[in-house]
């Protein structure tokens, strides 16, 4: 057993130095890129696009984060990779600013991006050269990530806050999140886990979990986004709910810039 476990620990550490190595390599390179879903109002209307990070590797193809960011936060690589990440939303944010009248964007801020700060601060730098406003930009908390003490956390999230950011729990339903996190962070917006969504037809537990949820949120003068919505049937019944903002493949599924605009171009220039 320890031979094994000490061969495991020998593989991971090879991983992580290779993992080190290539993410270096990537952003040289170029291979990250940005995609970006809607986030649409219950009346059809664009509310928003989350921009969610791929990278486009030689070898393995286009990469979802899930596959590479756990090694980049036992890297250190997080930091790097979430300037990156804001520098390129900004440049985007400003670009259709200049098209469209009015666009927002949402991107994800791990743990240590947000205990490092820099990520935030870059996000200030590039939104004062591009005159970007920073209330189009809603910082995205995951809620499955394990936060400081109260106290830290709050004086972190208000910081963001005082900037003029607007912050929003992520997969809120499934994670670390309670109802005493909620009441520090004090989110515009509570985002829900597609799960919920996913048991609609097959549990009516979920149902009263689901409305008391959004009950609630409304009651602490949060808006409510639901993800996972991938039909029409769930789109109805969480109309039903009195939510104003869905997210999910039956809207659009996280497409490059130019694809977004292809597809939403006319809308986004009537609203």
């Amino acid at each position: 057993m320890k031979v094994k476990n000490k061969q495991e620990m020998i593989e991971n550490y090879k991983k992580l130095h290779q993992m080190t190595e290539q993410v270096g390599e990537a952003l040289m390179n170029n291979q990250f890129e940005l995609y970006y879903q809607p986030i649409v109002q219950s009346n059809g209307e664009i509310s928003n696009f989350e921009a969610l990070l791929r990278w486009n590797h030689p070898k393995e193809g286009v990469m979802s984060p899930a596959l590479f960011l756990p090694y980049l936060e036992e890297t250190g690589m997080m930091i790097p990779i979430g300037e990156w990440v804001v520098t390129q939303l900004v440049e985007q944010l400003a670009l259709w600013n200049k098209r469209y009248k009015k666009i927002n964007i949402s991107f994800n801020l791990s743990m240590p991006e947000l205990l490092s700060g820099e990520v935030i601060k870059t996000l200030v730098r590039n939104c004062d050269a591009h005159a970007v406003r920073p209330e189009q930009i809603t910082v995205e908390l995951t809620e499955s990530m394990k936060s400081p003490d109260a106290t830290t956390l709050k004086r972190l999230v208000n910081e963001i806050k005082d900037y003029g950011f607007r912050i929003a729990i992520d997969d809120f339903g499934t994670g670390y999140a309670s109802l005493e996190k909620i009441l520090t962070i004090q989110p515009h917006y509570l985002k829900l886990d597609r799960l919920f969504v996913e048991q609609l037809s097959t549990s009516t537990q979920v149902h009263y979990i689901l409305e008391a949820i959004v009950k609630l949120a409304h009651q602490l003068q949060m808006e409510v986004i639901v993800e996972g919505i991938e039909t029409a049937e769930q789109k109805k019944y969480i109309e039903r709910l009195k939510v104003r903002y869905m997210q999910g493949y039956f809207y659009g599924k996280p497409q490059p810039a130019e694809k977004i605009e292809g597809k939403w171009s006319r809308v986004l220039r009537c609203c």
